[in-house]
């Protein structure tokens, strides 16, 4: 996998890109990012929001056969660090 390495954009950053790059491929690439950013905004409420009621379903931790011995360890640490 493909690690990258420069720091996330802020919102000013992204407004600065623009103001530099005005065109309809920029927007279009920058409205793509938005849409991104909210979603990510929504997936860490859902994460806080349902944390307590996830803890200990059966489905999250049980041993499934297609499950790899490291997708295995992935969830029981994700799921030991979500206090």
């Amino acid at each position: 996998m493909h690690t990258v390495l420069q720091k996330p954009l802020t919102a000013q950053e992204l407004r600065e890109i623009w103001l530099r790059n005005q065109n309809d491929d920029m927007l279009a690439v920058l409205w793509e990012v938005k849409r991104l950013r909210a979603l990510v905004v929504r997936a860490s409420q859902l994460h806080w929001t349902f944390r307590e009621e996830l803890k200990g379903e059966p489905c999250l931790e049980e041993d499934r056969p297609f499950a790899t011995e490291r997708e295995l360890r992935r969830r029981a640490n994700a799921i030991r660090n979500a206090d």
